[in-house]
């Protein structure tokens, strides 16, 4: 959704219908990347790993002084040697833009902070997902605005027939942002993959039908 929403009006030639055009604007379509943290020093030398997730909360009189700290909201032991962080919206795609190297810098302050212990080490390696600049997703998954609908992703899985008279499709779409019910998750994607094959496959196997009544895939 996130090329889509670019580059819809470049990459079809003729045009999509104007209806999947506005579908496309009309969806959300954010950025969540992961951070991992590897470490060589076993983590219960620093912090109670009885503990699997720390929530952050930021006192709005005691700002981060980092932007993107601001959308970090959890950090989980994965490991006794590895943590696992959370970066969202605005201040996800700045993390993405940052060196590594001053991540690790910034992130180990603020586990210090957080975890009240300066000795808290900085990271053997890390890894960020960076789902906002990779150009083949522009970010992570979708999501349904104020100003949008579960509709809006109905619009958007329908497939486009060449006649209204052919079962066959010309042009089908799955993705996680297709299915009503399971948006952003990867079973989503799965199933509306599922559900654009079997358009194709019933229009192959089952017997034409009198212009009138279309079959639908189910899901």
């Amino acid at each position: 959704l996130g090329v889509l929403k670019r580059d819809s009006n470049i990459l079809f030639e003729p045009k999509l219908p104007q209806y999947k055009l506005e579908a496309i604007k009309a969806l959300g379509f954010g950025t969540v990347d992961k951070i991992f943290l590897e470490y060589s020093l076993p983590l219960n030398n620093f912090i109670d790993i009885s503990v699997d997730e720390t929530i952050v909360l930021w006192d709005k009189q005691n700002p981060p002084k980092c932007k993107y700290f601001q959308k970090i909201y959890s950090i989980s032991q994965i490991t006794n040697h590895c943590l696992l962080m959370w970066a969202s919206g605005e201040e996800a795609v700045e993390l993405e833009r940052t060196d590594d190297e001053i991540i690790n810098e910034e992130i180990t302050g603020l586990l210090q902070q957080f975890f009240n212990n300066k000795k808290f080490p900085k990271a053997d390696n890390i890894i960020i997902t960076r789902w906002g600049s990779d150009p083949f997703t522009l970010g992570s998954y979708s999501y349904i605005p104020s100003n949008s609908s579960v509709r809006d992703i109905e619009l958007l899985s329908q497939p486009i027939y060449a006649d209204p008279a052919h079962d066959k499709p010309i042009m089908v779409f799955a993705g996680e942002a297709t299915h009503p019910s399971f948006y952003s998750t990867v079973h989503g994607a799965f199933l509306s993959g599922r559900k654009a094959a079997n358009y194709l496959l019933d229009a192959d196997t089952l017997p034409q039908n009198d212009g009138n009544i279309r079959i639908v895939s189910k899901m």
